[in-house]
């Protein structure tokens, strides 16, 4: 008998914890996207595909703006099985010298990629390049470990530079792999599919998510049922309306307009210690939840108003006594150039 896959291995504990306790059943489809935007590597992932193809039931897939309707999901995971198989075959094949690997390092997760430099003729020599790098982050400027480690295989011919894109965890495993050429408007991967998953988070939770940050979630689109079942017959949603909306504390001291977009499938409760700046995200968090949803703004455009008389008043009294100082060390004989 053909084992059945086990979805829950593929969410966060606290999503899996309360869809389990709900008795929430997921669909193939919803299963297959869960699996592709999960942290799993690469190996996993085409396990678990095959197991929907074996063991579940076959079914439509609709479309949207970044992916056209398929009469059945079994025939398409088939061939994205096979996509996957051809793209690790390609990338890790000898380029008879006209390939070279470039390694991009990410330290955090809100960070764009940090391009090491230097081309490598080998995967091997570029993760090593990578490794190294990270160990002098780490001692050197007691930076985090790299979330995630990119390569780069440009193939170079008489018409043009192809270019393969490879994501790896710390241990070196593929997380993720495409190639640049393949991807296309309507075909862009299951992880453009819009699909609901129950999460058991509330406005105002102080939540994580891969990044491994504190902020205070005030959107989920899983929060909607109604808006997401009238976008979804329009065929109007795609991956991205999958993520939700939060404050970090730097939204608050460094920059109030940003805000972060976790994805919903990465989310979990915060359960370390606030410490310094982010404690404020607890009564940040009180506000919310007693305020409701949309009413976070005003607490956002205060501290705005608030961070930009402060540092007003503080140009002025750093002025102020640079004048005084320079008066003083004149001996008050010299007078001021207006």
């Amino acid at each position: 008998m053909t084992s059945k896959l086990n979805i829950y291995k593929y969410l966060t504990p606290d999503i899996a914890a309360h869809c389990k306790k709900i008795k929430h059943m997921f669909n193939s489809l919803e299963m297959a996207v869960i699996v592709e935007r999960s942290r799993k590597t690469v190996k996993e992932k085409i396990a678990a595909w095959q197991k929907i193809i074996d063991g579940h039931s076959d079914m439509p897939i609709p479309g949207g703006p970044w992916f056209k309707a398929r009469k059945s999901l079994h025939r398409y995971l088939k061939w994205w099985i096979a996509q996957h198989e051809k793209w690790i075959a390609d990338f890790y094949a000898d380029g008879g010298g006209k390939a070279f690997f470039r390694p991009y390092l990410r330290t955090d997760i809100r960070e764009p990629d940090q391009e090491l430099g230097g081309c490598y003729s080998t995967i091997k020599k570029a993760l090593g390049a990578v490794r190294k790098d990270a160990l002098e982050s780490v001692a050197l400027r007691m930076e985090c470990k790299p979330s995630k480690t990119k390569i780069v295989k440009e193939t170079i011919d008489d018409r043009h530079c192809r270019e393969s894109t490879a994501w790896f965890n710390s241990k070196g495993e593929l997380l993720e792999i495409y190639d640049g050429l393949s991807k296309t408007y309507k075909d862009s991967g299951l992880d453009s599919i819009f699909i609901h998953v129950p999460v058991p988070f509330e406005i105002g939770d102080i939540v994580t998510d891969d990044g491994g940050f504190p902020m205070v979630l005030v959107g989920c689109s899983a929060w909607d049922r109604e808006w997401w079942d009238e976008m979804m017959a329009k065929e109007c949603l795609d991956g991205t309306d999958m993520d939700g909306l939060a404050y970090a504390a730097e939204s608050f001291f460094e920059n109030s307009s940003a805000h972060e977009h976790p994805e919903t499938l990465e989310l979990r409760y915060y359960k370390k210690e606030l410490q310094g700046q982010e404690r404020f995200l607890k009564a940040f968090s009180e506000f919310v939840k007693d305020q409701g949803e949309g009413r976070e703004s005003l607490a956002v455009h205060l501290i705005a108003a608030f961070r930009k008389f402060q540092s007003e008043a503080d140009a002025k009294k750093l002025a102020d006594t640079c004048w005084d100082d320079w008066f003083e060390k004149d001996n008050g004989e010299a007078q001021p150039q207006k």
